[in-house]
């Protein structure tokens, strides 16, 4: 079974989208896995997909691409991963791998660039099927639902902190709260610098009725979240991730 998208329009005019449809099982090509899939991540992608900002080369198709699932099968030419394997699935399904841009590793500017759940189904899924190239070994310390999140919007948030050259005692500005910045506020927090040297300062907090009626809007799945104060603010503690929502109080300090 997988959730299909067979038309573009708007959600408000027609929330339901999504159609729930009985599909062949896919069969791998020479390079590719065949995963069967065990969570997969909301992103706002594909909303734009959906109402057509980034339109999918094809229809019908089925989105996602924060998967993770396990190996199902292989096809002949595929020899990364074993059956039973745990993989991950983002954005990037695949890319020339000759370019400039593919050399230098930027694969998401190559002209031949296609992406998961867009260009090819995705994983609103019970199976499909991608490249091993483009599959990733999700390690134990994470469960399903808290690895999915981290093939799109931590990775995203975590390249773009890595960019920012952020040193202790410097500050970070945060525009807006979504899970790209959660990705890079909890990695701050919890791996690299130690309270109180930096500061993080993040724009739009919400109260966490608004939180969880955003959350709701866009059918996240909710998960327990603990925290300890420092200094009358919040800090996410025990976890260096965690999936959605985190519900913003205060601004946070590290």
């Amino acid at each position: 079974q997988a959730m299909v998208l067979k038309k573009i329009g708007l959600l408000r005019e027609n929330e339901e989208r999504l159609a729930l449809e009985n599909l062949a099982v896919p069969q791998p090509a020479a390079n590719e896995l065949l995963i069967r899939v065990s969570a997969c991540g909301v992103c706002h992608t594909e909303l734009d997909e959906i109402e057509g900002r980034t339109p999918p080369s094809r229809l019908p198709v089925v989105l996602g691409h924060q998967v993770i699932g396990r190996v199902h099968a292989a096809g002949g030419k595929a020899t990364l991963f074993q059956a039973g394997d745990r993989v991950g699935v983002g954005w990037i399904f695949s890319a020339c791998g000759s370019c400039g841009f593919c050399l230098a590793g930027n694969e998401n500017l190559c002209p031949d660039f296609k992406a998961t759940g867009r260009d090819f189904h995705g994983g609103y899924a019970e199976y499909m099927t991608a490249p091993e190239s483009s599959c990733f070994a999700i390690p134990d310390i994470f469960s399903d639902i808290e690895a999915a999140p981290l093939l799109c919007a931590g990775a995203i948030g975590f390249r773009s902190l890595r960019l920012t050259g952020l040193t202790n005692g410097m500050t970070l500005g945060l525009c807006g709260f979504g899970a790209s910045a959660i990705s890079s506020f909890i990695w701050h927090a919890t791996q690299i610098y130690k309270p109180p040297e930096s500061n993080i300062i993040q724009q739009n907090v919400w109260s966490n009725e608004d939180c969880i009626k955003e959350i709701q809007y866009q059918d996240m799945v909710k998960h327990e979240v603990n925290y300890e104060k420092y200094e009358n603010r919040y800090v996410k503690a025990h976890q260096p991730f965690v999936s959605f929502p985190l519900f913003v109080e205060e601004s946070y300090v590290t």
